[in-house]
């Protein structure tokens, strides 16, 4: 088991920059398209989205930290989503990238 250890280290250690970085950028596709995935998560992100929408359009008009406030929150939860979702396209880009380049 120490040896292929060993062997896992020396390839790691040969890796250029580029390699190690694509390898990364690719784990985190994989991890927030394993997030998207799950049910709960989108439901919790869904649900606290029309919260989010519910307040801000129930505010009064002289509300306008609280509406600020819940506008902040709103932003938060799609950036989250956006930063997720764009994860998941540069792993699919890299991928579609390098089939092509074996091709």
């Amino acid at each position: 088991m120490a040896k292929a250890n060993a062997t896992q280290v020396k390839e790691e250690l040969t890796k250029s920059p580029e390699e190690v970085r694509d390898e990364t950028l690719i784990k985190m596709g994989d991890d927030a398209e394993a997030i998207l995935n799950q049910e709960t998560f989108i439901t919790i992100i869904n649900s606290l989205v029309e919260q989010s929408f519910s307040q801000f359009v129930n505010t009064k008009p002289e509300a306008t930290d609280e509406r600020e406030r819940i506008y902040n929150q709103y932003r938060g939860l799609t950036d989250i989503m956006g930063t997720l979702n764009q994860r998941v396209q540069v792993r699919n880009q890299m991928i579609e990238r390098d089939n092509n380049e074996e091709e």
